[in-house]
């Protein structure tokens, strides 16, 4: 049971961000949703510069290679669905990488706790099903501190 408790709370919250994330499509209620847009709709592979920095250049450049792989296998694809699907894919590893950092550094509790914690908020779940960036720099804090702890602690004996 102790081992397939945090496979079961990570898959509850996986489920929790993936569960309806074209639930007002095609409305957009988040005002971040519709600037990425025209971030996006600016590149061209000729002139790669989307002319809008607020958000960082990798979630534009992420979204328009996803957008255009898309429109490549679906002529119909939606840009909104395809942003709120990276959403909640960084937002799902999220939950693997806080799980395994708690699990590395801390305890299995500590890790359990955490990611149960984590799996259950509600504005991280409603952040993965808007195509927002705050979701994916969670990530990659947690990737950076997950990391640089590694390496000290490679370094340092505790």
């Amino acid at each position: 049971m102790k081992r397939v408790l945090p496979i079961v709370i990570i898959l509850i919250g996986i489920l929790l961000r993936w569960y309806y994330i074209n639930w007002s499509l095609p409305d957009f209620f988040h005002p971040d949703e519709v600037r990425p847009l025209y971030a996006v709709q600016e590149i061209s592979w000729e002139n790669l510069n989307p002319k809008f920095f607020a958000y960082g250049s990798l979630p534009i450049y992420l979204l328009k290679i996803l957008h255009e792989t898309g429109k490549a296998i679906s002529p119909h694809a939606n840009f909104f669905l395809i942003g709120r699907a990276l959403s909640a894919f960084f937002s799902s590893l999220t939950l693997i990488v806080l799980y395994r950092f708690g699990k590395r550094f801390f305890s299995k509790q500590v890790a359990l706790f955490s990611t149960t914690f984590l799996a259950f908020t509600v504005l991280h779940i409603q952040l993965s099903h808007f195509l927002t960036v705050d979701v994916m720099l969670t990530f990659f804090i947690l990737l950076t501190v997950y990391f640089s702890t590694s390496i000290v602690k490679s370094f340092v004996i505790f």
